[in-house]
């Protein structure tokens, strides 16, 4: 590695320790009401949704094919219904595998 990656590491290390240590610092000083709590914990899955779905619905050359959005919504409702995860994974990637081998792309 060259000293440039090393001193780049060590720095993301050292920024990354600091945001950490100021996170608990700043959540001991300050009080938030009830419902900005509520807020935040809502606007965190908001964001995590959010994130999900444009992983699902978009690749990099546009929109993805029917077979994913459909595979990743009977995985959805398998977690929804609480089975275990390895049969949501096996359920969704094979249903993906056998509507793309079907023609759906």
């Amino acid at each position: 590695m060259t000293t440039a990656v090393v001193v780049t590491m060590a720095g993301l290390a050292v920024g990354t320790w600091l945001l950490r240590v100021a996170g608990v610092n700043l959540a001991q000083r300050f009080t938030l009401s009830p419902r900005v709590e509520r807020l935040l914990s809502a606007a965190a899955v908001a964001v995590l949704a959010g994130l999900a779905v444009t992983a699902t619905v978009f690749t990099a050359d546009g929109v993805a094919g029917p077979a994913r959005i459909l595979a990743v919504l009977t995985a959805v409702g398998l977690a929804w219904r609480r089975a275990p995860l390895p049969v949501i994974v096996v359920v969704g990637a094979g249903g993906a595998a056998l509507l793309r081998a079907a023609g759906m792309a």
